[in-house]
């Protein structure tokens, strides 16, 4: 191992230059103490196989180690990149993460910040200026011990008090116009590193995306809140789906749980999938591809004329305009449709089974 052993008594600095000299350690530590999403192996060993390259930063991966037993406490992913003219040894950050801390790999309160502070001052290589920047004052549930050394600088997602304005409308505008510019500022930082980072452009693309995401969120066992107008995805992702109007919780479950027991028209309607009729007790919900093109004498059902027909691929969905004047839809398989194909203007009565009924309040 290319390190290099120094500072004060009660702790040694080891500092590596590859994550592949100090990976198996840094998993340990990872293992029994704690550490948050951004210093997990996935991320670490992506950036500075890819992204130091092409920041030209060099590679500074701190490992603390205490002097009378011997044990590892604490890891720093570091990296020293000269900006005109001057030097900066920083987190492996280059502006692509939330949030930057120490991996800790003993209960905090056996460790103490100031010399641990100290020791790395000591062992790392001349520099301008060491920038700590974007640091929780908690990891996990232990204390982060450099969140009040000199140079660090606290993230603004943690322990930070969020002020909006008064007025709805106020606080509307404000919140598009600096998502839109940080959104337009992510951009371009990602697309500088040359291709490896790229948008998504497709609906097949953004399912694999998907798929990596959830991936990631088992491996990394943390919390993901995904904010999204499609229901599509929230299903698709979510373990806890969260439906919301006008600002307050209108339900919240597993996505089968909200899809096939919505509590109100309200969300029968946004879920989609689902026709809303009144019912002799209030209003029920009939999932469209419960529901068929058949006879007044097949069961509950309601009459009117085709409106659309729309062609899905292995389903068709047919939608029926009733004569009290709802809107109403069956989705049929592509085979039985074809077999007796209707169009718009065609009269039709929609059928399906009482045990498909789902009362709402």
């Amino acid at each position: 191992m290319s390190a290099r052993r120094s500072g004060a008594p009660a702790y040694a600095v080891e500092i590596a230059n590859s994550y592949e000299e100090v990976a198996a350690r840094w998993e340990a530590m990872r293992r029994a103490g704690a550490a948050l999403a951004f210093q997990s192996e996935t991320w670490l060993s992506a950036w500075y196989a890819h992204v130091a390259p092409g920041e030209r930063a060099t590679p500074l991966l701190a490992t603390i180690v205490d002097r009378q037993s011997g044990r590892d406490v604490a890891a720093l992913p570091l990296a020293r990149r000269v900006i005109n003219g001057v030097g900066h040894i920083e987190f492996a950050d280059s502006g692509l993460t939330d949030y930057n801390a120490p991996i800790l790999g003993a209960p905090d309160d056996a460790i103490d910040g100031r010399a641990l502070s100290y020791a790395l001052r000591v062992a790392l290589p001349a520099a301008d200026t060491l920038r700590l920047r974007k640091m929780p004052e908690l990891i996990g549930a232990s204390r982060n011990p450099l969140a009040s050394a000199s140079g660090a600088r606290a993230s603004r997602l943690h322990g930070n008090i969020l002020e909006a304005p008064d007025a709805w409308d106020d606080w509307h505008f404000g919140l598009e116009r600096t998502f839109r510019k940080e959104i337009e500022r992510s951009l371009r930082v990602f697309e500088r590193r040359g291709g490896i980072f790229r948008r998504v452009l497709d609906g097949d693309d953004a399912k694999r995306v998907f798929a990596e995401l959830k991936r990631l969120q088992r491996e990394l066992e943390i919390t993901f809140i995904h904010v999204t107008h499609s229901q599509d995805e929230a299903m698709a992702m979510a373990d806890l789906m969260v439906v919301m109007e006008d600002g307050v919780i209108r339900q919240s479950g597993a996505p089968r749980e909200v899809f096939e027991r919505p509590v109100n028209p309200f969300i029968a309607r946004f879920i989609g999938g689902h026709n809303v009729l009144p019912g002799p007790g209030g209003p029920i919900a009939i999932r469209a591809d419960r529901c068929r093109l058949g006879f007044a004498g097949d069961g509950p059902h309601v009459s009117g004329r085709v409106s659309v027909v729309e062609y899905q691929g292995t389903m068709v969905r047919v939608g029926v305009t009733t004569d009290p004047g709802d809107e109403v839809s069956a989705l049929v398989p592509d085979e039985l449709f074809h077999r007796q194909p209707v169009v718009p203007g065609d009269p039709a009565t929609l059928v399906w089974s009482e045990h498909d009924v789902h009362r709402m309040s």
